[in-house]
């Protein structure tokens, strides 16, 4: 799966960025799978305001 797949519709550099900005925000915690969190990021996102 991919963000676009996951996220169909959003922007995934816009994503991205919101993603990298959450994280900070987070305290930039250790990510065993940083593509694995973004992809989970725009599932996510999708799930609770979808374009599509």
């Amino acid at each position: 799966m991919t963000p676009k797949t996951a996220a169909p519709g959003y922007d995934v550099y816009a994503l991205y960025d919101e993603w990298v900005s959450w994280w900070h925000d987070m305290g930039k915690p250790e990510l065993k799978s940083p593509a694995g969190a973004f992809l989970g990021f725009c599932k996510k996102r999708h799930q609770r305001k979808p374009l599509r």
